[in-house]
């Protein structure tokens, strides 16, 4: 047995033997298990691609973004990238703004960056990634040559 209710301006609730199950907000979003409360509604949901940038290099890839509230999972593989100046190596064009500091990017494969690294850090109020050196806080610089590539991940939060 299970009932929907239909009102307008009401929530559309579901429920079972064991109660409600789920509930659409009028105002908008997704609660379970009997949470009515709007600040814990799931209220967005994509997926998508970006065009994610690298300084030093003309190159661009494309990024691949799901977005679950305000949290931000990127994929960035930069195969053949071609790097002609040595730069901090910054990794751009994030699907959306951070807004939580210090958030870490792990980094798999590298040959983009003139010295070893495992992660970065997404910078808060942007749309970029500053790859940092191994066991440091300092960014590293750009490798110059063709065919260069980074593979990178990461979760961060945006408003």
């Amino acid at each position: 047995d299970s009932h929907i209710g239909t009102y307008s301006n009401h929530p559309l609730v579901f429920d079972t033997n064991s109660g409600e199950r789920m509930r659409i907000l009028s105002s908008g979003g997704i609660t379970f298990n009997g949470d009515t409360a709007t600040a814990n509604a799931l209220d967005d949901y994509e997926e998508g691609t970006f065009v994610a940038t690298f300084s030093g290099s003309t190159s661009t890839t494309t990024g691949y973004y799901t977005k679950i509230g305000q949290l931000v999972q990127i994929i960035i593989y930069g195969q053949s990238l071609n790097v002609t100046s040595t730069t901090s190596a910054v990794v751009g064009g994030l699907p959306f703004t951070v807004s939580q500091k210090w958030t870490v990017i792990a980094v798999s494969h590298n040959t983009y960056t003139s010295a070893a690294i495992e992660n970065g850090y997404a910078n808060f109020t942007n749309t970029t990634i500053s790859l940092n050196l191994q066991n440091s806080t300092s960014t590293a610089s750009t490798l110059v040559g063709s065919n260069q590539y980074i593979m990178l991940s990461g979760t961060y939060i945006t408003t």
